[in-house]
């Protein structure tokens, strides 16, 4: 029996049409999505000591997300998965009014204190759980769940 050369050459055009497809709407969406990614979650003033833990917690929350879910039934990583995206989504909403609400309010000082401590939480907590949600998807594709 020969081999169908057709059909491989269908799947790289399905391959590449994928590609280009992403290409073209991460490029109409792009202008929109700037003031997504200039998208301040935190003061200035924790600098740059905020970005390197959030990045170091990210990795750590993405392998541990991504090791643990090796051997789980799919339904267990999916529920892990969007119950991790929708904390990340709620950390981001809560850090972004805790911005907000700092700017906006002079409290005392132990209360303000009290504040920015929850604000840097907040904000690791905003990469760590988006990393940990990639790391259960990430695995359900590899796994073809």
């Amino acid at each position: 029996m020969m081999p169908d050369h057709n059909a491989s050459s269908k799947s790289k055009i399905a391959k590449l049409s994928g590609l280009v497809g992403f290409s073209i709407v991460t490029g109409f969406l792009g202008p929109w999505l700037q003031g997504f990614f200039d998208l301040r979650l935190i003061s200035d003033s924790f600098q740059p000591g905020a970005n390197g833990i959030a990045s170091t917690l990210a990795a750590i929350a993405f392998l541990y997300s991504y090791a643990s879910s090796a051997k789980k039934a799919r339904s267990l990583i999916e529920g892990r998965a969007r119950n991790t995206g929708i904390a990340c989504l709620v950390t981001l909403v809560s850090c972004l009014a805790l911005r907000s609400t700092l700017e906006a309010v002079t409290p005392g000082m132990g209360f303000t204190r009290a504040l920015w401590i929850l604000w840097f939480v907040l904000f690791v907590s905003v990469f760590s759980l988006f990393s940990g949600a990639l790391g259960y998807v990430t695995r359900m594709v590899q796994s073809g769940h």
